[in-house]
């Protein structure tokens, strides 16, 4: 992708990826009232990526979904009152260990569709996994120490930035 659309690699690795990445897989770690509806909201805007033919523009995707994870968000706050979901948080804050290690090696598991096109899993491609596995760990410590979704996004963010960075310099040397 890097090397048949720039524009498009930079969209969909440094803004739209870790966007839907953290508040999928860090938004349940001890949750504020929104981080309990941004993983709800991000869950069908998620699946909804696979429904979109493939024939569909790109950039009316990634617009689409980000209306759709704001729309869900919006309707989401305003439905779900903060008190009847208080019994779900705090269960989760309790449990946030488990969900901390869960969510970081799903994370890092999901992303060996960076190294194969069809879904396989073996020894190489879980050892190619632990760096991101390491960097969901990483992102759920940002998460917990600051409480807020931002912080672990912006992490993402310029991790994605640097290796991006990294891949354009190789590419373009």
């Amino acid at each position: 992708m890097l090397q048949t659309n720039f524009f498009k690699a930079f969209v969909l690795i440094i803004i739209a990826a870790p966007v839907f990445e953290e508040f999928l897989f860090r938004s349940l770690l001890k949750p504020s009232h929104l981080d309990v509806v941004l993983f709800g909201s991000s869950i069908p805007v998620y699946a909804t990526r696979y429904l979109i033919p493939e024939e569909v523009n790109w950039i009316v995707r990634v617009i689409f979904l980000f209306t759709l994870l704001s729309c869900l968000t919006y309707i989401g706050v305003q439905l779900f009152n903060p008190y009847k979901v208080r019994h779900l948080r705090v269960w989760l804050s309790r449990n946030y260990k488990i969900i901390w290690i869960l969510t970081s090696v799903i994370f890092g598991l999901i992303h060996i569709n960076n190294y194969v096109a069809v879904l396989t899993i073996n020894f190489a491609l879980i050892l190619l996994s632990l760096p991101r596995i390491a960097s969901g760990f990483i992102f759920g410590h940002i998460k917990l120490k600051n409480g807020h979704i931002i912080w672990p996004v912006i992490l993402h963010v310029l991790n994605n930035l640097i290796a991006f960075t990294l891949m354009s310099i190789g590419l373009f040397a």
